[in-house]
């Protein structure tokens, strides 16, 4: 983490055909400096307070995710597609209209806004 920062994110998708979207539960990063270690130790631990064993990233740090997060329980895919590839077939999602949903206040909705305005944010 000397420059770059670690994130995951949680997400699923709901509904089906032209009403299905993609959810983003939750969302995590770690700035540098900090330890890539820890980072990863802290992440295998929000992963798992979701029930999650598994994560799937990207190809950036060989085999050194994979070993890493083995240590603490979390079995990393790298994805079968690279990050251009994977950031082409997401880009039209970010571009959809925000559904509204009734589980927001107003104050959440506009701040949700103001971030992300095209993706969807659930609290748990």
């Amino acid at each position: 983490m000397r420059s770059d920062d670690f994130a995951v994110a949680i997400t699923n998708a709901e509904g089906r055909g032209e009403e299905r979207s993609v959810v983003l539960d939750a969302l995590k990063i770690w700035s540098p400096p900090g330890s890539p270690e820890l980072a990863t130790k802290q992440c295998a631990e929000f992963l798992k307070s979701y029930g999650l064993s598994s994560v799937t990233g990207d190809r950036y740090g060989g085999e050194w995710p994979v070993d890493s997060f083995k240590k603490y329980g979390i079995r990393y895919e790298p994805a079968g597609q690279s990050k251009s590839e994977l950031y082409l077939e997401a880009l039209p999602l970010f571009h959809e209209r925000p559904r509204q949903s009734s589980r927001y206040s107003e104050a959440d909705r506009t701040a949700r806004q103001s971030r992300t305005p095209h993706c969807t944010r659930r609290t748990r």
